[in-house]
């Protein structure tokens, strides 16, 4: 979703692996953030990738947290051409 970050399969996700390794998977927390829902990235598709991450990194860390995006004004205003669908509380019970 953002510009310019290094690949998840080739940078990121071996550098969190490592870092598990190197201070233990009790230390490290991984982040899903931020849930947002539009066209391109559905419940289904959260579901689905969040089980992809979370295969890959159970094995590295015991706790992982989630938020949610806020749309603040000028979050809103960046993110405008994604037409974000207001999440509910129930969208966010469903999805957890």
């Amino acid at each position: 979703m953002e510009k310019n970050l290094p690949s998840k399969n080739r940078i990121i996700i071996p550098v969190f692996q490592r870092l598990s390794r190197e201070l233990g998977k009790e230390r490290v927390i991984w982040r899903y953030a931020p849930i947002l829902i539009c066209e391109k990235y559905s419940m289904d598709y959260h579901r689905r990738y969040f089980e992809v991450l979370a295969s890959k990194l159970a094995n590295y860390t015991e706790k992982c947290t989630v938020s949610f995006m806020d749309l603040y004004r000028s979050t809103a205003r960046n993110v405008k051409t994604l037409h974000i669908v207001k999440d509910t509380y129930e969208m966010q019970a469903e999805l957890l």
